[in-house]
């Protein structure tokens, strides 16, 4: 009886955990575990495509290397990559991801900069999304980037989103919306999580910058992405019918290799929708490492002592 019991607990701890960190399902995710050589091979491909190829210096972490720590935890090893020069990139290898028309979507990833973002060039790429070569100024794509020009719009350290080629007084001077000046500086050169979620059929409040460390998830960062102030509605980042039908770049910038992020990523994801705060938070907690036994033992209990209160609570 008392051995039933206990494994009733267990269970329950597990199941309480599972729920905790289940995360919804991306339209294209890449983890990196499991790979060798150049090829990425993503663990999540909805639309058929999405594999990569790494260019050196750019090649698959060293086992644990990746956010969990996990043995099998592999990362997207860019440290070698040195920004103004010819770098490292983990790319789409053909135009077939076949993404197609959205009106909301959500970009995720773990970055980890050497040295600390201030260290980072002034615009160094992190996660680019859309037709043919996507970049800051390409129509039909979505580009994050590291923002650190302190000469220009006196921000440093801080994450910019850039949408299809829409420019102008509504975002960030012509450059893109920034999540914030020195948001980035308490990470340090830690590992760091971003997730911005986007609604293109919003004009206002219609963007969401998270950021987290190994430890905590921050409140979101609510700001407005528009078109001379009308909804931009959607944008078609490629369908099956088009030669250029959706690429993927992390880390750098195919079309010249110079715009490289120095130090490394994990666990991209790239979702049909705008996720709220509790997806987030799953796709956050899905990567970190898993808590020991003795944790998800505690974790059951309070599952268990909540439903016993409850039950006291009817029965008295």
């Amino acid at each position: 009886m008392k051995q039933s019991f206990k494994s009733a607990l267990y269970a329950l701890a597990i199941s309480g955990f599972a729920v905790v960190t289940q995360a919804q399902t991306p339209l294209y995710q890449w983890t990196f575990d499991g790979g060798s050589g150049s090829t990425v091979t993503p663990s999540v491909a909805t639309g058929g495509g999405g594999g990569l190829t790494l260019t050196s210096p750019g090649v698959y972490g060293a086992a644990g290397s990746g956010v969990s720590g996990a043995p099998g935890d592999l990362a997207f090893n860019n440290t070698g990559t040195t920004y103004g020069s010819a770098g490292g990139i983990a790319a789409s290898t053909t135009a077939d991801m076949s993404i197609g028309v959205q009106t909301a979507f959500t970009m995720t990833g773990w970055m980890q900069a050497s040295g600390g973002y201030s260290a980072l060039g002034a615009f160094a790429r992190v996660f680019m999304v859309g037709q043919g070569t996507p970049d800051t100024g390409s129509a039909n794509a979505a580009t994050l980037a590291i923002f650190n020009n302190a000469a220009g719009e006196n921000q440093v350290n801080t994450l910019q989103l850039r949408l299809s080629n829409i420019g102008g007084p509504q975002i960030h001077p012509s450059d893109g919306l920034l999540a914030g000046n020195n948001v980035l500086t308490p990470f340090g050169s830690g590992w760091t999580f971003f997730a911005v979620t986007v609604d293109l059929t919003a004009t206002a409040n219609n963007v969401n910058f998270y950021f987290g460390g190994l430890s905590s998830l921050n409140a979101p960062i609510t700001l407005s992405y528009n078109n001379a102030g009308a909804p931009i509605g959607s944008i078609d980042f490629g369908s099956v019918a088009n030669s250029d039908a959706g690429s993927a770049q992390l880390l750098n910038r195919s079309s010249d290799l110079n715009r490289g992020f120095t130090g490394s990523g994990d666990d991209f994801g790239f979702y049909s929708g705008a996720l709220n705060s509790a997806g987030v938070t799953a796709v956050y907690n899905s990567a970190l490492p898993v808590p020991e036994p003795a944790t998800l033992t505690l974790l059951g209990l309070g599952s268990v002592a909540g439903v016993m209160a409850v039950r006291r609570r009817r029965t008295a």
